[in-house]
This record gives structure tokens, C-alpha cells and sequence, in this order.
């Protein structure tokens, strides 16, 4: 035992690691979770240890992830995958030579779940403006040999291309935001704590990104920015247009827009009036879709709900998408 856990801890930590009686004690949970395989335990113990950064395995890859990090991250590490249904909604669409763009790409689960998918032939864009988050971004690009089918930007994504600053979160590094919150808010969502304020980062519009490449054709956009979704929008209007078959993943927040100041109505509307799709909503816990036949009385509905809820949906334009999957709801 004493040799298999020595080749698991890096040698900073091996070493006087029982100089303390908490240490043993830390070390005494760490060797219990091996042997019993309660990742729940090990995690626990080894943020204890001051281990920040692991390497785990995530469906058929690996990333490294911030154990800090208390949702997506804790998920990875305990269950090996973030947010299932849509994973696998998100695989079965994807095509080999597709492209894609990720916008809020956090460490990139959903980049390296695309560039496995589409293989050699395609590529996906990456967009994650803060620092750490795109560290690791990178660090999981190298580390599953994806640097010539992942291109990944260290910035934000907004209609007005020039720079914005960025609040992050103390608690949950997929909830930076463009954006400063108040009180409130941060009761709700960070522990109670004020954001800190990142100095300034670049914004990019996906329009003129993709100009500058020479690249015109786009299959899949994922869009998760907490509440800024709108600009992101606008910035690829263009894009959206000109390829009807383009599929679209984006988080809708009405809490996050509200305070983004986007009326989360008008951003259902820019989607079915201006740009022509269709709109289903992503029941990860019925493992189905359903069809939102009338936006208004949706984004109504959904702004009376609990503020920290955060709905999914899937956006196209042919019924042919949506028939080729397996897992339907019913309209609503």
C-alpha cells in the first residue's frame, strides 16, 4: 500500500507527510478511499492534502481539473462526466468534419467531447475569457493531442469587439461574469462574497473571428456565459444566418440576462423572429426534449421561477434534427 500510494501523491506531499497528526489523519482517509473507492472521501482528503490540480479520466478522455472548484469540476472528479443528456444529445449530432464554436468554454469539457467527436477533419473554436479556466483549456487540449483540431482564444465574446471586464467567483469558476453583481446576488450564488474584479480582458465577435479565418461554414454553436448570452448573439448573427443547418446549445438564464440587461424575452424572440429557429427545452431529468411553441409565454413562465434555476435549450431550424434523435418530449 505504502509504494502504490507513494506513486500517487507528487513528491512534495510524500515527503514529512506525517509530520502533523491532522496530516496522518488526512493520510489515514486518503488510504481508506483507495481501498474502498469512495471518491467522495478521497476528494475530501485531498484538498486537505493541498492538492489543487488532478488529472482525471472524463468519458472516453481525461482532463485536468481545479479541485477549488466546486461544481463542474467535483463532478468530473466524482461522476467522470458533466451534464450527461446534453453530452450525449451534443455527441449524437455531432458529425466527423464538423465545425464548431464553444463559447464559454470553461476547461474545455465540451470542446474535447466535439474534437473526439468530429474527428481530424473538423475543428472547434474555443472561447473562455478567464485566465485560469483557460489555462487548464489548454493544459486539456495538450494533454489529449487535440492542439491541431482545438483552436482556443483567451477572451470574451461580445457585440462590441474591443474589452470588458470580468467578476469572478470565489466559489464556482464556471460562474465568472462579464458583469457586476449586487449583494443579493452574490448571497445567492457565491457564498455571500463580493466578486473580485479581474483587470480587463479582449472581447471578440464571432463574426469577424471567423471572417479573419476565411471560415464560413459552421454546424454547432454552445453558448454558456452566464447572462451574456445576448451579446454573443449578435456578434454571430451573421454566422447563424447564412447556415440554416447550424445547431445551437445555449443556456437560458433569465436571472443572469436580467442582470446582464437583456430582457430574457427578446432573447427568445432574436432567436424564432430574426433568426428563424426552432426552440426545444432540454429535460435532462426526463431525458427528453420539448418543443416551445410559444417563446413569450416561456420566457414568462420561466422569470417566476427560483432565480438560481438555468434551463437548457436546443436551437434549429429543421425538424429533421430533432427527429433523428431518440429521446422526445412533448410541445410546451
Amino acid at each position: 500500500m505504502k509504494s502504490y500510494l507513494r506513486s500517487k501523491l507528487p513528491p512534495k506531499i510524500w515527503q514529512g507527510i506525517v509530520s502533523t497528526k491532522a496530516q496522518t489523519m488526512y493520510m489515514v482517509e486518503f488510504m481508506s478511499s483507495l481501498v474502498s473507492g469512495k471518491r467522495d472521501i478521497r476528494l475530501r482528503a485531498l484538498k486537505r492534502l493541498g492538492i489543487r490540480f488532478v488529472t482525471v479520466p472524463v468519458n472516453n478522455y481525461r482532463m485536468k481539473i481545479d479541485l477549488r472548484d466546486t461544481i463542474i469540476s467535483k463532478w468530473l472528479y466524482l461522476y467522470g462526466c458533466w451534464e450527461p443528456y446534453e453530452s450525449g444529445l451534443m455527441k449524437e449530432l455531432l458529425q466527423p468534419g464538423m465545425i464548431v464554436v464553444d463559447v464559454g468554454a470553461h476547461i474545455g469539457y465540451y470542446s474535447i467531447l466535439a474534437a473526439t467527436s468530429i474527428g481530424h477533419d473538423g475543428h472547434v473554436y474555443s472561447f473562455e475569457p478567464a485566465p485560469e479556466n483557460y489555462g487548464l483549456l489548454t493544459s486539456n487540449v495538450e494533454i489529449n493531442r487535440l492542439i491541431e483540431s482545438i483552436t482556443a482564444e483567451n477572451a470574451a465574446v461580445l457585440d462590441d469587439a474591443s474589452e470588458t471586464r470580468l467578476y469572478l467567483s470565489s466559489y464556482n469558476t464556471g460562474d465568472h461574469r462579464i458583469y457586476q453583481t449586487d449583494p443579493i446576488d452574490d448571497n445567492i450564488f457565491n457564498a455571500g462574497q463580493s466578486r473580485k474584479d479581474l483587470m480587463s480582458i479582449p472581447a471578440v465577435r464571432i463574426d469577424d473571428y471567423l471572417g479573419e479565418l476565411g471560415v464560413s461554414k459552421v454546424d454547432m454553436v454552445k453558448i454558456d456565459v452566464q447572462g451574456a448570452e445576448m451579446g454573443v448573439l449578435l456578434s454571430a448573427r451573421e454566422t447563424l444566418r447564412r447556415n440554416p443547418s447550424l445547431v445551437l446549445f445555449i443556456e437560458y438564464w433569465p436571472h443572469g440576462l436580467m442582470l446582464c440587461g437583456t430582457d430574457p424575452s427578446t432573447l427568445l424572440t432574436f432567436l424564432t423572429k430574426d433568426l428563424g429557429f426552432a426552440l426545444y427545452l432540454i429535460d435532462s431529468e426526463q431525458r427528453q426534449l420539448n418543443e416551445i411553441v410559444d417563446p413569450i409565454l416561456f420566457a414568462a413562465q420561466a422569470c417566476t421561477e427560483d432565480p438560481s434555476v438555468q434551463i437548457d435549450l436546443l436551437a434549429c431550424r429543421s425538424r429533421d434534427t430533432i427527429d433523428a434523435l431518440t429521446s422526445l418530449g412533448t410541445p410546451i
